[in-house]
C-alpha cells in the first residue's frame, strides 16, 4: 500500500503541474502533452479511497468498537486538516497585508476552502463516518456471495449520478461521496480476495483508450469555446461518465503491478504521502511566484519539469523534518524513517 500511496501522490502534484495548460493559448504541443498528463494522473485521488477501503477493511472487518474506530480516525485526519486549513486561510491573508476573521477560517474548516485540494479531506471524513454502514452492507452481500454483484451495482450507480451532476450543475461537498463509494468498496473487495483481479492486459488497454477519448475531449472543446475555462460543463458528459471505467482500469493494472515490487524510493514517498498532500500547493505556489521573477512561463517546458520535480523534492524534505519535532509525526502522519525501529505514527488512511 505505501508502493500505491507514493503512485498517487505523484499523481496528485502532476495533476496540479499539468493544470497549467491552461494559461497557454492557442494550445500547442507543449498544451496536448499537459493536457494528457492531466487526464491520466486524475486516477491519484481514486487510489486513495482504493487504498482507504483496503486498509481499513483489513483492520475493522469483523467486530469492532465504533468508540475506538471513530476516536482512532479523529485522531489520524482532524488535528492535520484543522492546523493545515488555519494555515492556508491565514497566510494569503498575511501576505495581503490582513488578518483572517474566525468567520473565514470556521468557514473553511468546515468547507473545505481553504485551498482547493482540501475537497479530499471533507471526502474522506465521509466515508470514515459511513465506513461502519458501508462494510456491514458489504458484509451481507459477501455472506450470499454477491459481493461482485455490488459492486458492478455500485458502479452504475456512480455513472448515473455522475450523468446527473454534470446535466444539473449539482456540486456540493456533501454529497462527495457518492461519486467516489465504489472505488473505496473496490478496495475492500481486493482486500478480501487475494486473487482479486486476474493480471490482464486489456485493464491497462482500456485506460489508454478512454484517456485518448477524454483528451481529445479537451482539445476539440478548448478549439471550440476558445479557452479550458469557458467550455460548459455538460459537454463533459461522456467524459465524466467514462471516468469510473478509466480510474478502476488503472487502478487494477497498478495494483497487480506493484503487488510484488519493493521500490524503497516509492515506498518512502508513500509514507510522507500525507503530509506531501497537505503542504505541497504552499511549495508549488512559492516556486509559481519565483519562476514570475525570473520569466519563466507556463509556455516553457522548463516550467513544468522544475515545477514537478521541485515541489515533490521540497515537500518531502519538509515532511521529514517535521515529523522530528514533537508531535509533528502526528501532525504529519507520518512515520520517522522506513526500515528504521523508530516510533510509528498510524498509517491507517488512504494517505
Amino acid at each position: 500500500m505505501d508502493i500505491l500511496r507514493g503512485i498517487a501522490i505523484l499523481a496528485v502534484v502532476a495533476i496540479h503541474v499539468s493544470y497549467y495548460f491552461y494559461n497557454i493559448n492557442p494550445i500547442n504541443t507543449l498544451a496536448h502533452i499537459n493536457i494528457i498528463i492531466y487526464v491520466f494522473s486524475q486516477f491519484a485521488v481514486p487510489l486513495f479511497i482504493f487504498i482507504s477501503g483496503y486498509v481499513l477493511s483489513n483492520k475493522y472487518y469483523d467486530t469492532f468498537s465504533l468508540k475506538h474506530f471513530y476516536a482512532a480516525r479523529a485522531r489520524s485526519i482532524l488535528p492535520s486538516y484543522i492546523i493545515f486549513s488555519i494555515f492556508y486561510t491565514s497566510y494569503p491573508a498575511f501576505y495581503h497585508h490582513k488578518i483572517p476573521t474566525t468567520s473565514e477560517i470556521i468557514h473553511n474548516i468546515f468547507s473545505g476552502e481553504s485551498v482547493y485540494t482540501f475537497w479530499f479531506f471533507i471526502l474522506i471524513m465521509q466515508l470514515y463516518i459511513l465506513y461502519p454502514i458501508i462494510i456491514k452492507i458489504y458484509k451481507l452481500f459477501e455472506d450470499y456471495d454477491k459481493s461482485k454483484q455490488l459492486l458492478l451495482f455500485t458502479l452504475l450507480a456512480q455513472i448515473a449520478y455522475i450523468i446527473i451532476a454534470t446535466l444539473q450543475g449539482i456540486h456540493s461537498e456533501w454529497s462527495l461521496f457518492i461519486s467516489y463509494v465504489f472505488y473505496f468498496l473496490l478496495g475492500i473487495y481486493a482486500d478480501k480476495n487475494t486473487n482479486a483481479f486476474p493480471y490482464t492486459k486489456y485493464a491497462f488497454i482500456s485506460s489508454i483508450i478512454i484517456t485518448f477519448f477524454i483528451y481529445r475531449t479537451w482539445v476539440e472543446g478548448i478549439v471550440k469555446y476558445g479557452t479550458a475555462e469557458s467550455i460548459p460543463a455538460p459537454y463533459f458528459l461522456i467524459s465524466n461518465a467514462m471516468q469510473p471505467l478509466l480510474y478502476s482500469t488503472i487502478i487494477i493494472s497498478l495494483y497487480n503491478c506493484v503487488r510484488y515490487s519493493e521500490s524503497l524510493t516509492l515506498k518512502a514517498l508513500g509514507n510522507y504521502s500525507f503530509g506531501i498532500y497537505l503542504i505541497h500547493i504552499f511549495f508549488m505556489n512559492i516556486i509559481v511566484l519565483l519562476f514570475r521573477t525570473i520569466n519563466l512561463s507556463a509556455n516553457n517546458p522548463l516550467f513544468y519539469i522544475l515545477l514537478f520535480v521541485t515541489t515533490v523534492l521540497l515537500s518531502y524534505i519538509a515532511v521529514g523534518i517535521m515529523i522530528r519535532i514533537p508531535f509533528g509525526d502526528i501532525l504529519m502522519n507520518a512515520k520517522i524513517a522506513p526500515n528504521q525501529p523508530e516510533k510509528k505514527s498510524m498509517q491507517e488512511s488512504g494517505r
